[in-house]
């Protein structure tokens, strides 16, 4: 066999994992990370008094206008407990997404890395 087909080959199916399993493992995580931020985000915010208009602000640059709006109303129209235990929830949540999708790359890189 070809030693340049054998190459070609390994290379088309190297741009398939990447395309495939590799960058949307990768896209996914950066959006569920991105979810994980904003229930942090807003957990710091709570716990450092209240959800002012300055941190609105900055929680409306970084998430977008849509994001304020529902969180604003989510806010005004739970207690408290209900507040930090959703929160405490969706961090958890996320959290444990982002881990498993890493155990998926990582699974992924590591039969790569012995077929190579």
């Amino acid at each position: 066999i070809d030693n340049s087909l054998v190459c070609k080959v390994d290379e088309n199916i190297q741009n398939d994992l990447n395309k495939y399993i590799e960058k949307p493992i990768i896209e996914e995580k950066n959006k569920l990370k991105s979810e994980m931020n904003l229930w942090i985000d807003l957990k710091y915010y709570l716990e450092s008094g209240k959800f002012t208009k300055i941190n609105q602000d900055k929680f409306e640059k970084k998430y977008g206008m849509s994001k304020l709006n529902k969180t604003l109303s989510f806010l005004k129209n739970n207690d408290t407990t209900t507040i930090n235990r959703h929160i405490n929830k969706k961090i958890f949540y996320y959290k444990n997404r982002v881990e498993f999708l890493w155990l998926i790359f990582f699974n992924v890189k590591e039969i790569e890395l012995k077929k190579a």
